[in-house]
C-alpha cells in the first residue's frame, strides 16, 4: 500500500512518499550440522595431496575427527591429530605449540587451519572432498 504524506510545515510544496511493506519477514536459513562420520572422507585442494579424515563413533563432546596429514603439511610436526569438537561443524585441538582445527563450509567444502608457535607459522587451506 502507498501513500503519498504532504507536509503543511514545509513551506517548498514537497512531497513525501511513505510506502508500507505487509511483506513477509524473510525466513532465516537453518544451518546444517554435520557429525564427525559425516566428515570422513579425503579433503584434497588444487591436486595436492589429499588430508584424510576419519571419525570416531561417539556423539556430541565426545566426538573426534582423526586427521592425517599428508607429507607437505608435517613440517616440523607430526601426522595424524584428534580434533575435538569447537562449535557447530568445526573441529580444534592443540598440540605441541600448534593449533590445528577442520571447519566445514558445506557437505562438500572445508578449511583446514594450522597456527605454529609464532605468527609467521600459518597455513589456511580450503579443501574439497573427492
Amino acid at each position: 500500500m502507498r501513500r503519498s504524506l504532504i507536509l503543511p510545515s514545509l513551506a517548498l510544496g514537497l512531497a513525501v512518499n511513505v510506502t508500507h511493506s505487509h511483506a513477509a519477514a524473510p525466513k532465516q536459513e537453518t544451518s546444517v550440522v554435520y557429525t564427525a562420520p559425516q566428515t570422513a572422507g579425503s579433503w584434497a585442494s588444487m591436486g595436492l595431496p589429499a588430508i584424510t579424515v576419519s571419525a570416531n563413533r561417539a556423539a556430541g563432546p565426545a566426538s573426534r575427527l582423526l586427521v592425517h596429514l599428508p607429507d607437505f603439511l608435517r613440517k616440523g610436526g607430526k601426522a595424524d591429530y584428534a580434533l575435538a569438537p569447537d562449535g557447530a561443524n568445526a573441529w580444534k585441538t592443540s598440540e605441541d605449540g600448534r593449533v590445528v582445527s577442520f571447519t566445514l563450509q558445506s557437505e562438500n567444502s572445508a578449511v583446514f587451519k594450522m597456527d605454529g608457535a609464532t605468527s609467521s607459522q600459518h597455513i589456511e587451506l580450503p579443501v574439497f572432498r573427492f
